[in-house]
This record gives C-alpha cells, sequence and structure tokens, in this order.
C-alpha cells in the first residue's frame, strides 16, 4: 500500500509504515497543484516592489532591511545553511525517515512556497531508501541535480 501526501491528515500508523517499513509515498496532484500555486504567490511577491518578509527582507531584527532581486537566491542559500546544523551522535535511520516523511508531508499542505519538487524529491529518496546525515548535503545536491530539473 502506498501512503499519499495530501497535506495534512497523516496518521500514526502511516508514519511507522514509511519510517520502520519502507511503505511507499507518493503526492497527491491536489497536494502538487497547491504547492505550485503557492509557488507562484512567492514568485509574484518577489518580482514585485511591495517588501515580503524573507523573500525580499533579511530575517528578524533585519526584516526592514532590503535584498535587491540579483541577491535574494543568495539570501534563501544562506537562511538553508543557517539551519543545516547540529549536535550530538547520528539518530537512529527511521528517526530520519519519518523526519522526511514529516516534512514532504507539511511542504505538500502548499503553504511553504516551494516547489513541488523538493517534496518530490524527498519521496524520492524515501522511496529508494535514500538516508540523509550532516554528511550528505553534497550527496542531496548531486542527487537532484541528476534527477530533478
Amino acid at each position: 500500500m502506498t501512503v499519499t501526501l495530501r497535506g495534512p491528515g497523516l496518521t500514526e500508523d502511516q508514519v511507522v509504515a514509511v519510517a520502520r517499513h519502507g511503505e511507499k509515498v507518493a503526492l497527491a496532484s491536489a497536494a502538487r497543484t497547491k504547492m505550485e500555486r503557492s509557488r507562484t504567490r512567492v514568485e509574484r511577491a518577489a518580482s514585485s516592489r511591495d517588501p515580503v518578509y524573507g523573500v525580499s527582507t533579511g530575517f528578524g531584527a533585519l526584516a526592514g532591511t532590503r535584498v535587491a532581486p540579483l541577491r535574494q537566491p543568495e539570501l534563501q542559500l544562506a537562511l538553508i545553511r543557517s539551519h543545516a546544523a547540529g549536535v550530538g551522535p547520528p539518530v537512529d535511520d527511521e528517526v530520519v525517515r519519518a523526519t522526511m516523511l514529516l516534512r514532504a508531508r507539511t511542504l505538500a499542505m502548499g503553504m511553504s512556497g516551494v516547489r513541488p519538487l523538493l517534496a518530490e524529491a524527498l519521496l524520492a529518496m524515501l522511496n529508494e531508501g535514500a538516508m540523509l546525515s550532516d554528511q550528505d548535503f553534497p550527496v542531496l545536491l548531486n542527487y537532484l541535480s541528476k534527477n530533478f530539473r
């Protein structure tokens, strides 16, 4: 049985099935449509003259600082890098898989403004048994560049 992400409504049993037992996961077309619409709104906002928090402005204390359109991709990369850290021993594979699934589910809600490609990449890695660790960022970029364009 395939677990289909529609946004909200993922059950504990479904998370366990994917995380522990390798159940396959798919993205519902309605969720994909919501993500595409959300992404379109972000792209429209990014190209407007109006300030948009975290898109055309900085974050936190820098929320009032405008970011030039050509530097906006740099801002987004810096945001990812600032959150790509952890401490302590590696967690069990099932915890990583559950976290990947829950992140994909959250993105599938269509409120984040990301391209469906991101959720699809997470699901493809889950379906192929790929794991992410703190050493995998270059591997992830390579995987995405080869499999999703």
